[in-house]
């Protein structure tokens, strides 16, 4: 457990913490934060505009990578199928487990929906879907606003992070608590307890599992964490960057 900065934290995949960044679900809790007399439409507003705007077409356009050099586990995998080069599980096995997470995440916020309604990392999502994602976001920005950061030892009680590192600079990529961390982030705290399981350095990239696998050229996985290293966003993501740019006096960054 480390207490880490919300400015180093990546969420969503690709996305910096940072308040003045534009991680999707940091401005749709500022929009909340900022409108107290109808903070869920507020909310429902930004989260719309980012799913409208992030639809990536397959797992590999959703990570960054070219058709040409992907492989066609992933250029025919869903965007939820997406695994990163450092994980062990594959595309199949990301699939299945999101595909039957989602629906017990979407019934804790009292709907019955399936993956076919949306993923929360990226659009197509329904309006439904969209209405989950920003009860999620609300019901934390209240809780947090009223009782501060209430943490736990059990599931789900920390954000669970990877540390990512490179040359003479690291950030923490969050595996799960994706929703705290930005709610945090956007109420101006600086930092939060991070609980990170493993350390991923860019100087292992041959030994990365889904290197090792083929699934990933070693050029295309260190591209990919040098990308999230240097706080710059896939192609896919900058349709969302270009209008959030236009919502803040704050330059974002995005590449092809």
């Amino acid at each position: 457990m480390v207490e880490a900065r919300l400015a180093d934290g990546i969420g969503l995949h690709h996305f910096g913490l940072a308040a003045d960044g534009c991680h999707p679900f940091v401005r749709a809790a500022a929009a909340g934060r900022d409108c107290p007399e109808a903070p869920d439409s507020a909310i429902v507003e930004v989260l719309r505009a980012y799913y409208d705007r992030v639809i990536p077409g397959n797992a590999a356009d959703w990570l960054g990578l070219w058709p040409a050099s992907a492989s066609p586990d992933l250029l025919w995998a869903p965007p939820w199928a997406a695994t990163l080069p450092w994980q062990t599980q594959t595309p199949a096995e990301w699939r299945a487990a999101r595909e039957k997470g989602v629906p017990n995440e979407n019934r804790l916020a009292g709907r019955e929906l399936s993956i076919r309604d949306g993923w929360h990392a990226c659009g197509p999502v329904s309006d439904q879907k969209a209405a989950v994602e920003a009860h999620r976001v609300g019901r934390l920005l209240a809780s947090l606003q009223e009782h501060g950061l209430r943490r736990h030892d059990g599931r789900d009680g920390d954000i669970d992070a990877v540390l990512l590192r490179g040359e003479g600079v690291q950030r923490w990529w969050v595996n799960s608590g994706h929703h705290r961390a930005a709610v945090m982030s956007a109420l101006g705290y600086e930092t939060a307890p991070v609980r990170i399981r493993r350390v991923v350095d860019l100087r292992d990239v041959a030994q990365w599992p889904q290197v090792r696998s083929g699934l990933f050229q070693a050029a295309d996985a260190a591209r990919i964490v040098e990308r999230l290293l240097a706080g710059e966003l896939p192609g896919v993501a900058q349709a969302w960057a270009h209008w959030a740019s236009g919502q803040t006096a704050h330059p974002l960054k995005a590449t092809a």
